[in-house]
């Protein structure tokens, strides 16, 4: 019962779009885009009915005047002619009625007296329509904009004896207003407009009223019950049940939280079991890993280290007489050439041979050399020695600046540049510190762990030739009294890698977690020195990092403790 009540989301009591809405928006959104597209089309249908009535009219006009113009020209009464005309203007949507003949002088027009003028000087907006009838000799329509306002332009070609019997034609012109034709659609779809916008607010607030008593309110009462559920823990059945889907979803519902709260008890009491068994394994199997890591490192390098101080220490004590006995043979030969000046012709091309001279000045130099590069050997020794402090499982004062150059040159070779590969800097901005007491082979294991994986980081930088600036780690080390009864020291360990991710970082000292591939990395390695710095030291080990700006490692620890076996 607990799991259920403790759950860490519940189901909004608000919602942002309720499903009345959402079902209503819908439904009227639907009758909407129907009906707009209903009343595109009947606009369009009805906007070219219009246009045909008023191509019929400007037809029967041009007939009409074709009709008169024929009858008046013949007897040339072309004064009646031009009253006709213009009567004809007077009809409804008609604009201007012209009469030309073959050469294009106005025989009639309805705007003014004609007086032998062109009807290119006139209306030269009509010049390339009449070009055209001319040309073809059958009637062409066409809508142009004239004065401002649409209108429908009707010529029809006709002959007349008096135009000779050449073919020539004259024309009869209408030219009607489509203005109307377009306001009276508009009005149309505007009335059709207000009708749907009506019909859908009225479908809608219906829609509305249904969906919310059939759904909406049986919806709500399962919600209630849903939310309850969350405080008392237990899930109670709105009553009564619709006969639909709803009540089908309620019974379900039921069921499932009845289930659910028997399968959590058992769950959580399993859980709980399970967590501390895992708790004591981890903590048991890190503390084995770090035993025998440590245990067989240490080994090693100290057995290493050992084999190889035997016959280093002989050739480097034996190197002392070697010096003394060649300085001895170097004063013999020197002392034979004073006594001996006059050397035999074999002693003398031997001397060449071998050129003594150069030999007597480079064998010193090279026993010298030979003298440094063992006590080199023997210095690196002596430092593998120092990192594997088999015989210190005691806690003893130790200087930190040691450890820390101990560690760096185990992993000298991983450090320096190699063919294809840069080298990863070490800057060492080392303070003034006291002696420590610690567990030092412990310690230097951490500084191991931290060096090792900011390595693993730095090294594909270490290929690339694109860097503004090199691969590099920085150690700082400081003496802190942070408590004047609590003296301390810091190390703060950091490289200028890619950093990480806040998820990451969380997780960082977790036993088992690693972001390497599988078989490159335990997950151990920062859980293990978690523990040597926090449980075994009493100090702190702090990471911050951040994607693009590299990772820093702070470890605090007290100068001095009570000793702990």
């Amino acid at each position: 019962m607990d799991a259920v009540v403790n759950r860490p989301q519940s189901a909004p009591t608000h919602v942002k779009r309720p499903l009345t809405r959402q079902l209503v928006s819908g439904f009227g959104a639907s009758i909407v885009v129907v009906g707009a597209t209903t009343l595109g089309v009947n606009y369009r249908l009805i906007e070219a009915d219009l246009e045909r009535k008023i191509e019929q009219q400007a037809i029967s006009l041009t007939h009409s005047v074709e009709f008169v113009s024929e009858g008046l020209i013949e007897i040339e009464y072309t004064s009646i002619l031009q009253r006709v005309v213009q009567n004809y203007a007077t009809l409804p949507n008609v604009v201007e009625i012209a009469v030309i003949d073959p050469q294009g002088i106005l025989l009639a027009y309805s705007a003014e007296s004609p007086r032998d003028r062109s009807l290119s000087a006139v209306r030269p907006e009509l010049q390339d329509i009449v070009d055209r009838a001319f040309t073809t000799g059958d009637i062409v329509r066409e809508k142009i904009a004239l004065d401002d306002r649409p209108v429908l332009v009707e010529t029809l070609p006709f002959s007349s004896v008096l135009f000779g019997a050449s073919g020539r034609r004259g024309m009869a012109i209408a030219i009607l207003d489509l203005r109307p034709v377009q306001q009276e659609a508009r009005t149309t779809f505007l009335k059709s407009s207000l009708t749907l916008m009506v019909g859908v607010f009225g479908i809608s607030i219906l829609m509305g009223l249904l969906v919310r008593q059939t759904i909406l309110v049986h919806l709500q009462h399962l919600e209630r019950a849903i939310n309850h559920s969350h405080v008392t823990g237990r899930f109670n059945c709105p009553q009564p049940l619709p006969p639909n889907e709803i009540g089908v979803l309620a019974v379900a519902l039921d069921a499932a939280f009845r289930a659910l709260r028997e399968s959590e008890e058992r769950e959580k009491a399993r859980s709980s079991e399970l967590q501390n068994t895992l708790d004591d394994l981890q903590k048991t199997q890190a503390q084995l890993i770090q035993t025998e890591k440590m245990s067989g490192l240490g080994q090693m390098v100290a057995g290493i280290a050992h084999e190889i101080n035997n016959p280093v220490s002989f050739i480097h004590g034996n190197l002392i007489h070697l010096d003394d006995y060649l300085k001895d043979l170097m004063e013999l030969i020197d002392l034979y050439q004073e006594t001996f000046p006059k050397a035999t012709p074999d002693i003398r091309q031997f001397t060449e041979d071998i050129d003594l001279p150069f030999l007597q000045e480079d064998l010193p130099r090279m026993i010298s050399s030979m003298q440094v590069g063992t006590q080199r050997i023997r210095e690196i020794i002596l430092s593998l020695r120092n990192f594997s402090r088999l015989d210190e499982s005691e806690m003893k004062e130790a200087d930190l600046h040691e450890g820390l150059d101990n560690t760096l040159l185990v992993l000298n070779n991983r450090l320096k540049e190699k063919p294809g590969c840069r080298a990863i800097q070490v800057i060492r901005q080392y303070g003034t510190l006291p002696l420590v007491e610690c567990y030092p082979g412990q310690l230097n294991q951490v500084f191991m762990n931290v060096l090792s994986n900011a390595t693993d980081v730095l090294e594909p930088y270490t290929k690339a030739s694109d860097l503004s600036e090199p691969p590099t780690l920085w150690i700082q080390t400081e003496s802190l009294v942070e408590v004047p009864t609590k003296p301390c020291v810091r190390v703060i360990i950091r490289d200028n890698g890619p950093g990480m991710t806040e998820a990451v970082r969380s997780k960082l000292f977790d036993p088992f977690f690693t972001t390497k591939p599988i078989g490159k990395g335990t997950g151990l390695g920062l859980s293990i020195s978690y523990q040597i710095v926090v449980d075994r030291h009493h100090g702190q080990i702090e990471c911050r990092s951040e994607p693009g700006r590299g990772t820093t490692f702070e470890i605090t620890i007290p100068t001095q403790h009570s000793r702990e076996g």
